[in-house]
């Protein structure tokens, strides 16, 4: 099954993005002749971390052997609250080959500026599509059904699956569940066959009796999407699912990290739940997030605010982009600023 998620997962990177003609994992081994590039820009979602100076997957992001070609970053994710100091000098290194840093988190503008570096706090990437935008690239639908849509990183499907099925029957609605590791994340069993003879099991016995709980194993990005767009209703511990949540307009809670690692990721979602009006968005556990959707006000952005902030960050990218010296500067990169935009745009000047 999980073949199945990559498949869909490669087909809308093959649809939707340019992707360059090999995958690399240095600088050394990318086609440059073959690209004709006149710049790089690095983001976003935790090309930054060193998680804990175990990888050196940062270090490619921060240009480590790239080439000579102006950059610059657009909502990099650092996603740790301090950089070990063994890897200080990786940072700063890499952050002189950038005319331009915006991170997604300011606790990670705070990090670049400490290590004597400008940097501005900026949205997620995928706030720079409209929900249109995003509806007609994917087909995705306009309409909303009933139900609940469920993403979680952390928990097993042990753990969370009688809370639904309680949900489910004390509601009426439709329970759509996915997990990050798909099929795999229930088990801890030792060995992939037991794992799946598990599995086997669990569906026999107990999924197929739960005629309300929908389990999307193989799901590719495509369908995560369609669904979430579709649902009125989403919990999860996930980030990107909030983003989602926020531009498909769903009433959604998120949970807050259970253990050390994803606490050092938490700093974004925290502070979007800053532009909360109305309703409860974090929750300690799922039992809390059920029965805030069944008792709590529907949840509302400030939604003026967020798209001051929008606007704010991709005039930030299309000035920056203009900065390079690029062949073909964006023809609009002189777009209008708030106030706050402006005061953003001094790390440039």
């Amino acid at each position: 099954l999980l073949w199945k998620r990559g498949k869909r997962t490669a087909d809308i990177m093959k649809n939707h993005c340019s992707l360059s003609p090999v995958t690399f994992g240095n600088w050394k081994k990318f086609p440059f002749g073959e690209l004709g590039l006149d710049a790089l820009v690095v983001g976003s979602d935790q090309v930054w971390n060193c998680w804990g100076g175990t990888t050196g997957a940062f270090r490619t992001f921060l240009l480590e052997d790239g080439p000579a070609l102006p950059a610059l970053a657009y909502a990099s994710s650092i996603g740790m609250k301090e950089i070990p100091d063994a890897v200080k000098h990786f940072y700063q290194e890499g952050w002189r080959k950038f005319s331009a840093i915006s991170v997604r988190e300011e606790e990670g503008a705070n990090l670049v500026r400490s290590l004597g570096f400008s940097a501005i706090h900026v949205v997620d990437p995928t706030l720079l599509l409209t929900p249109e935008e995003w509806r007609h690239s994917l087909s995705l639908p306009e309409e909303k059904k009933e139900q609940l849509f469920c993403y979680f990183m952390e928990d097993k499907i042990h753990e969370v699956l009688p809370l639904l099925e309680e949900y489910a029957r004390k509601t009426g609605k439709d329970v759509h569940l996915f997990f990050n590791n798909g099929n795999l994340q229930h088990s801890h069993l030792p060995t992939s066959l037991a794992k799946c003879l598990h599995w086997m099991r669990y569906q026999k016995d107990t999924l197929l009796k739960s005629p309300k709980i929908h389990f999307h194993v193989d799901a590719g990005p495509g369908e995560f999407l369609q669904c979430l767009a579709e649902s009125s209703q989403v919990v999860s511990d996930s980030f990107h699912a909030l983003m989602f949540s926020y531009l498909f307009r769903a009433n959604v809670r998120i949970l807050k990290p259970a253990n050390a690692f994803r606490q050092g990721m938490f700093a974004r979602i925290q502070e979007f739940s800053q532009h909360v009006s109305q309703g409860t968005l974090l929750a300690d556990n799922l039992g809390e997030a059920l029965d805030s959707l069944r008792q709590d006000p529907p949840l509302l952005f400030q939604r003026e605010k967020i798209q001051t902030r929008i606007q704010d960050s991709l005039a930030w990218l299309k000035t920056a982009l203009a900065s390079l010296p690029l062949r073909k500067p964006p023809a609009d990169a002189g777009d209008s600023l708030s106030p706050e935009g402006e005061r953003a745009l001094d790390g440039l000047k």
